[in-house]
């Protein structure tokens, strides 16, 4: 699942997110986006915080994937 879509879902916002993941909410904008890719630990830290629902892989597209 996208974090957007998670975010969504749930009704997180962007302030609660990156509250509770320890990071900006600029961050949380720009992974939500698309626009940047979270590092190895922010994206476990994702994982877990999403209780598995948003996984490493949901943050690339299928063409990068199949690259």
């Amino acid at each position: 699942m996208k974090l957007a879509a998670y975010m969504q879902a749930k009704l997180i916002s962007d302030a609660v997110a990156a509250a509770e993941l320890g990071c900006t909410m600029e961050c949380i904008r720009l992974w939500r986006r698309g626009a940047r890719i979270p590092r190895p630990v922010a994206m476990a830290s994702i994982e877990r915080w999403s209780k598995g629902a948003v996984r490493a892989a949901d943050f690339y597209s299928a063409r990068e994937a199949s690259a």
